[in-house]
């Protein structure tokens, strides 16, 4: 079992400025790449807008 007080949604500009600020801080931080659920032809999830672009 994992034990984060803090989940950031993507590792692009904001996101890794928001881990590194967390981690600042002294919170334990995960960074979610992607969390991708496929429903017919939409694709959801959660992530920065990197991430769910390809880029």
């Amino acid at each position: 079992m994992f034990d984060y007080e803090v989940l950031v949604p993507g590792s692009g500009p904001g996101g890794l400025k928001a881990a590194v600020a967390a981690a600042e801080l002294e919170r334990r931080v995960a960074i979610v790449l992607s969390l991708v659920r496929r429903d017919r032809d939409r694709v959801r999830g959660i992530a920065g807008r990197e991430v769910r672009a390809g880029v």
